[in-house]
């Protein structure tokens, strides 16, 4: 479960555990009333784990998903800006996400992003033990030495299993990826995997569609970032947009962040002025496409177009 990042991290984690267990994960983003069951009900008796991802927009949505899915272990990838038209604010986003920190068993473990000021709050939730993972020295296992290619993302990564630390390589691309890598190599070390077992099955990951998936056409490199979004996962997608090398210019097509409620006006203008930080050019598509031009404009920014 968590803000951003689910659906990358199960696909990270689904594809190290087959390097050692006969594993079941959810496809796409089934993550739902409709798709949480759809998975369960493809368990066998053959299958030695299973990997299922969680989702909500409103609150009070996680419970019957969770207590459906039963689960031992959990995994949150973190806390951000979603669906605030439904949660009101970030505290609303934390009280719904939580839930699975408190519905583990207290045998279980709960593996979560350690970088933020909802970190502790959530650990006093958790009957279960708690392992932190994240870029601060403060963490249980630390990512460090971040470096993003158009070939993927690498880190370094310090874990208190000493066998277990050293570098590791995702073809997902973004600084963030390697956080939510670290999280399933955190979950995959648990249940005793080696890292060479670990560092092949990550490396082997399917990049989900239409999450920062990178793609040429006539010499023009597209970084397509159009599932979803929200102020926290914008920010993330620019950001690995500065950080790949380019031989030419930089241009930012921006659609409409949905279900913000109040905050939507704010997290568009912060997305224009993120934009005007490291783009040649910006396209501002939608409702609020006027908002996010007139942030990048302010900003210093006029190579601005907009298609309501």
């Amino acid at each position: 479960a968590g803000s951003n990042g689910k659906t990358s991290c199960k696909e990270m984690l689904a594809s190290i555990l087959r390097e050692q267990f006969h594993a079941l994960h959810s496809e796409a983003s089934f993550n739902n009333d409709v798709g949480v069951p759809a998975t369960l009900l493809r368990l066998t008796s053959r299958h030695e784990s299973a990997v299922l991802e969680v989702g909500t927009n409103h609150p009070g949505e996680l419970v019957p998903l969770i207590s459906m899915v039963s689960p031992q272990y959990g995994i949150l990838t973190g806390i951000g800006r979603e669906h605030l038209e439904f949660f009101g604010d970030l505290e609303g986003v934390a009280k719904e996400e939580g839930m699975l920190a408190e519905l583990l068993p207290g045998r279980g473990k709960l593996f979560l992003y350690g970088d933020g000021d909802w970190v502790k709050p959530m650990i006093e939730r958790s009957q279960a033990a708690v392992v932190t993972v994240g870029f601060g020295v403060a963490n249980d296992w630390c990512v460090e030495n971040v470096r993003v290619t158009e070939s993927g993302t690498r880190f370094a990564l310090h874990s208190p299993i000493a066998a277990l630390c050293g570098d590791y390589e995702t073809p997902l691309l973004g600084e963030h990826q390697a956080g939510n890598a670290a999280l399933a190599l955190a979950a995959g070390g648990e249940l005793g995997m080696d890292r060479d077992g670990m560092a092949r099955g990550l490396a082997a990951t399917p990049v989900p569609r239409m999450r920062l998936q990178l793609s040429e056409r006539r010499g023009v490199r597209w970084l397509n970032d159009a599932y979803n979004a929200n102020a926290d996962s914008t920010r993330a997608a620019l950001a690995t947009l500065a950080d790949l090398q380019v031989d030419g210019k930089r241009y930012v097509v921006f659609g409409e962040m949905a279900e913000l409620g109040d905050h939507a006006p704010a997290a568009h203008q912060e997305a224009g002025r993120a934009a005007a930080e490291m783009a040649a050019g910006l396209i501002a598509v939608g409702q609020f496409a006027e908002v996010t031009a007139e942030a990048a404009r302010e900003a210093g920014f006029g190579n601005v177009s907009v298609d309501l």
